[in-house]
């Protein structure tokens, strides 16, 4: 087993412990249940306080699970809820357009597909379910940006460096925001080859 796989079974196995104890966990108690040394558990601890898995308490020096894992715990709950509500209304569409039918969800600042129905086509596209894409390029990033307040498009506009995936995707921050508008008024936004070329979107909130 390479070192990275080992270390991912160590750090799995860690937040496993801290799951299921409500008290906080030393590091030596840690070490002890997990059969490691002092410094590979304290080592692991500190990774995963660093990227918000583990918190440390200064007054007892103990561990508990840290506040990332409460926030992705609530994004898979809210997603799972969302895939299980759109689904019936995705067949539905996928079977009257035989096309390929996609749902995204925001993710911060960028938007991902968490469910799909596949066309019947022998040939059709699919997506990549977990893959992140901005939400300034296709259609259902924009819908997905469109319907937030004006204040949070500028930021993510200025904060997020626009990706260009074909000659197509808008990268101005000018063209976006007319796009933007655009999918306001009308409540759908269409895109032709913006991320990949020859492929052609629409998308409704």
């Amino acid at each position: 087993m390479t070192a990275p796989s080992l270390t991912i079974l160590r750090a799995s196995a860690l937040l496993d412990l801290l799951s299921q104890n409500g008290e906080h966990l030393g590091v030596r108690e840690i070490a002890r249940r997990l059969q490691l040394t002092r410094s590979t558990a304290h080592r692991l601890l500190a990774s995963l306080e660093r990227v918000g898995l583990a918190e440390h308490a200064p007054v007892t020096g103990k561990y508990r699970l840290g506040y990332k894992v409460a926030y992705w715990a609530a994004h898979s709950s809210r997603q799972s809820a969302l895939r299980e509500k759109a689904m019936p209304h995705m067949v539905r569409l996928r079977d009257r357009v035989r096309e390929t039918v996609g749902l995204s969800a925001r993710v911060q600042w960028a938007r991902t597909y968490v469910a799909q129905v596949e066309s019947p086509h022998n040939i059709r596209w699919t997506m990549e379910i977990g893959r992140p894409y901005p939400l300034s390029a296709g259609a259902p990033g924009k819908v997905l940006l469109a319907f937030l307040p004006d204040a949070e498009i500028e930021t993510i506009l200025r904060a997020v460096p626009r990706q260009r995936f074909t000659a197509r995707t808008p990268t101005a921050p000018g063209r976006i925001r007319a796009e933007l508008q655009k999918v306001r008024c009308q409540g759908f936004a269409a895109a032709l080859g913006e991320i990949v070329d020859g492929s052609a979107t629409i998308a409704a909130p």
